[in-house]
C-alpha cells in the first residue's frame, strides 16, 4: 500500500467519530480500524457489531493495499500530524506515517482477518432525505433518553417518517420529546436507534459535507449512506410508545415567557436546588414566579413577565428543574410556550412553531 492524502480531510473525518460505544461487545476488533486504499480513495471502517462505519475519503493511490491499526494509535497520528499531506504505506510487517517533518513506523501485528459483515441493500429502495432534519431531531429528543439499558424503549430514538412528516421522539417515563417536521421524500420509514448510535449519527452527519443522507432498512439494521458515509446500526425491536395522548391541550393553562430569562434562573438555580433538583413555580398576576429553597444552602425566587397568559392563575406540581432547562434549551427561537395540563399534571414545553415539544412529569413531593 501507498497512498498519499490530505491531512486537513482526514483529520475532518476521523474527529470524534471512531469511539467505543458498547466495551461489553464481544469483539476482538473493537478497539481497531480497517484501512484500505483502492483507485483514487482511502477507505476507513470500524466494526462493533452494532454499529459500524465506513468512511470514502479521496486520495492519491499509488499501491493498493490495506493494514488494521489500534484506533486510539491511528487517531492520534493523525490528529498530531503538521503540513498539507501524508504519505501512508506499508512494506512487510510495518506501517509508515510521513510528512515532511515526521517519519513514524508501526509494526502492523495485527493480520487476522477484519470481519467484514457489512449489509447488502438495494439503494433502488432508498429513501432520501435533508440530513439536517434527521440531525435536528435526533439533537432534540435524545436527552430524554434513559443512558442505561434496562428497558430498549427508554433508551431508544424513536423515528418516523410518513405522508412527508418526519417524527422523532424519545422518553425515560418522567419525559417525553418529540420533534415533528414536514419533509420532502416520496417513501416512508420507521425505525427505532439505541440512543448511544443515534447520538454518533448525528454527529457524523453533521461533519459530513453532503446535505443529503439516503436510508435503508435491512431486516434489523438500518444504513445510512452517501456518496462518501456508510454507518450501518443495529435497530432495537419495540412496540413505538403512544405518548400523543399527553399531548391533547384540552383544560391547559398556556403561558408564553422569553427562553433567555428562564435558562438565565435555571442556570443559578443549580446552586440551591440540592439533590432533587426540585422547583416550584406559580403564575400569578401575569408573572411566572419561581423558587427554589434549600434548607442547608438559602433561597432564590424570581419573577418573570408573561407576553401572553390564556388562562387563569395556577400552582404547579414541583418539576425537577434540570428537565426542564434541558427542554428549553434545544428550542429555536427567543420565546418558549409552556402548557400546563391541570387533569394529568404534565407540563407541555414547545416552541412557537410547535416543532419540538417535550412532555414532563411532575415530582413526587
Amino acid at each position: 500500500m501507498n497512498t498519499l492524502i490530505n491531512i486537513q480531510i482526514l483529520k475532518e473525518t476521523i474527529s470524534g467519530d471512531f469511539k467505543i460505544i458498547n466495551n461489553d461487545i464481544d469483539n476482538e476488533f473493537k478497539n481497531y480500524l480497517y484501512i484500505e486504499a483502492k483507485t483514487d480513495f482511502l477507505y476507513i471502517k470500524q466494526n462493533q457489531n452494532n454499529f459500524q462505519i465506513e468512511f470514502k475519503i479521496p486520495a492519491d493511490v499509488k499501491k493498493i493495499g490495506f493494514f488494521i491499526i489500534k484506533t486510539d494509535v491511528f487517531n492520534t497520528l493523525i490528529n498530531t500530524s503538521s503540513g498539507e499531506e501524508i504519505l501512508i504505506k506499508t512494506e512487510k510487517n510495518i506501517i509508515y506515517f510521513e510528512t515532511k517533518t515526521n517519519k513514524t513506523e508501526i509494526k502492523n501485528i495485527k493480520t487476522e482477518k477484519y470481519p467484514n459483515t457489512l449489509i447488502e441493500f438495494n439503494k433502488q429502495n432508498s429513501l432520501k432525505i435533508n440530513k439536517h432534519f434527521l440531525i435536528d431531531g435526533i439533537k432534540s429528543v435524545y436527552n430524554s433518553a434513559s443512558q442505561g439499558i434496562i428497558n430498549p424503549q427508554l433508551s431508544s430514538v424513536f423515528i418516523t417518517i410518513k405522508n412527508k412528516i418526519i417524527e422523532i421522539f424519545s422518553t425515560n417515563t418522567f419525559i417525553v420529546s418529540e420533534y415533528k417536521n414536514k419533509i420532502n421524500t416520496d417513501k416512508d420509514i420507521n425505525f427505532v436507534l439505541p440512543v448511544k448510535n443515534a447520538i454518533i449519527i448525528s454527529d457524523i452527519l453533521l461533519k459530513n459535507k453532503q446535505d443529503y443522507i439516503y436510508i435503508n432498512k435491512e431486516n434489523k439494521n438500518i444504513i445510512l449512506h452517501n456518496e462518501f458515509v456508510k454507518i450501518y446500526s443495529s435497530t432495537i425491536e419495540t412496540d413505538f410508545l403512544n405518548y400523543k395522548e399527553y399531548l391533547k391541550t384540552e383544560d391547559n393553562t398556556e403561558i408564553i415567557i422569553k427562553k433567555k430569562e428562564i435558562i438565565d434562573y435555571f442556570i443559578k438555580a443549580r446552586f440551591f436546588s440540592g439533590e432533587t433538583n426540585k422547583i416550584n413555580m406559580e403564575i400569578k398576576n401575569e408573572k411566572l414566579l419561581l423558587n427554589i429553597n434549600n434548607k442547608e444552602i438559602g433561597t432564590t425566587k424570581e419573577e418573570i413577565f408573561i407576553i401572553s397568559n390564556k388562562k387563569e392563575d395556577v400552582i404547579f406540581p414541583s418539576y425537577n428543574y434540570i428537565y426542564l432547562l434541558n427542554c428549553i434549551k434545544i428550542l429555536k427561537g427567543s420565546e418558549v410556550v409552556f402548557l400546563f395540563n391541570k387533569t394529568n399534571k404534565t407540563l407541555i414545553i414547545k416552541d412557537k412553531e410547535n416543532i419540538i415539544r417535550s412532555i414532563v412529569a411532575p415530582q413526587n413531593n
